[in-house]
C-alpha cells in the first residue's frame, strides 16, 4: 500500500495521524501531551498560545493584554459552535444563535429553570397550549 509520497530505502516515515501533538514546557523543556494543562514533570503551567494582533498582524505572547507595537487591546477569548460556527463569547456554555452545547461544557442541573421574556401583542388571545406552557403572564 502506497502513501502517495517518494521514500527512499532505509527512510523511516511517520504518518502524519501517528504524530501526537504536543506543547514544551517553558521550565523544565519536557514535552507534554496536548491535552495536559501543567507540566507532568514540575507542574509549571502550560503557556498560553501567541495571539496575532487584529490592527497590525503582530505575534504578541499569550500573557500580553495588548499589542506590544500599536498597542490594540486583545481580542477577548471566544469559542466556535461546531454546528453552526458562530463565535460566541467565553462566558457562554451554549451558542447564541442555535443553542449548540459547548464542547466540554457541564449541563445545566436537573433542578435548574430557564427564564424567557414573552411579548405579546395587543389584541392577540393568549390561552390554549400557549398559556399551558407560560403560565399567567
Amino acid at each position: 500500500q502506497t502513501d502517495g509520497l517518494a521514500h527512499h530505502p532505509g527512510e523511516h516515515h511517520r504518518d502524519q495521524r501517528e504524530v501526537a501533538m504536543v506543547w514544551s514546557c517553558a521550565s523544565c523543556t519536557l514535552e507534554n501531551a496536548d491535552d495536559r494543562r501543567s507540566c507532568e514533570a514540575c507542574e509549571a503551567a502550560r503557556p498560553l498560545p501567541p495571539w496575532s494582533c487584529a490592527s497590525c498582524t503582530f505575534e504578541n505572547r499569550g500573557l500580553d493584554k495588548e499589542c506590544e507595537v500599536c498597542h490594540t487591546a486583545k481580542p477577548a477569548p471566544t469559542w466556535t459552535c461546531a454546528a453552526c460556527t458562530l463565535q460566541n463569547g467565553d462566558a457562554l456554555t451554549a451558542c447564541d444563535a442555535c443553542g449548540a452545547a459547548r464542547p466540554g461544557a457541564s449541563p445545566p442541573p436537573a433542578n435548574s429553570t430557564v427564564e424567557y421574556d414573552v411579548v405579546v401583542p395587543d389584541g392577540v388571545p393568549v390561552g390554549g397550549v400557549f398559556e399551558a406552557l407560560v403560565g399567567d403572564l
